[in-house]
């Protein structure tokens, strides 16, 4: 897999976030944190909420890790990694599931394995809030002393 365009700058060293609740094949339910770079795009990926030391706790943090490395390093964005792995149709069904169908949160919603799972949820972070974590972030460095005297 090549990544499909060069690697964002560099994360803020304090970054905005979103946490919310997750839920996967109906039965796991975690606190899942996105972080987001200047760009308003998901940077990171934290969970929460797994009995420590399970191998499903072990399994999650790599999987958070390498995600993140991925959308940090690698070049991608969770769409493009998404795209890799689920077709068209199963994107469209779990970023726009039809409310008077499937009720949000329902079956039919949840990706099959937890990595799709997650970038679905990274997908619908930024859609949801990426274009006002963008203006955060551009409101925040105009106030930033410049470092001259006043």
């Amino acid at each position: 897999m090549t990544p499909l365009a060069a690697a964002p700058a560099g994360l803020p060293p304090r970054r905005l976030n979103l946490t919310s609740v997750i839920t996967w094949l109906e039965r796991h339910e975690w606190l899942a944190t996105i972080g987001f770079g200047r760009d308003g795009h998901a940077r990171e990926v934290f969970l929460q909420g797994i009995k420590t030391g399970t191998d499903l706790d072990e399994t999650a943090a790599d999987l958070c890790i390498l995600l993140s490395y991925l959308l940090q390093e690698g070049g991608f964005d969770a769409g493009a990694l998404l795209r890799k792995l689920a077709t068209p149709d199963e994107i469209q069904r779990w970023l726009n599931p039809d409310a008077a169908v499937v009720p949000i949160g329902g079956p039919g919603q949840y990706a099959p394995s937890l990595v799709r799972q997650l970038l679905v949820h990274l997908l619908l972070g930024e859609r949801e809030r990426g274009e006002t974590i963008a203006m955060a972030y551009a409101s925040a460095d105009r106030r930033k002393p410049t470092g001259g005297k006043t």
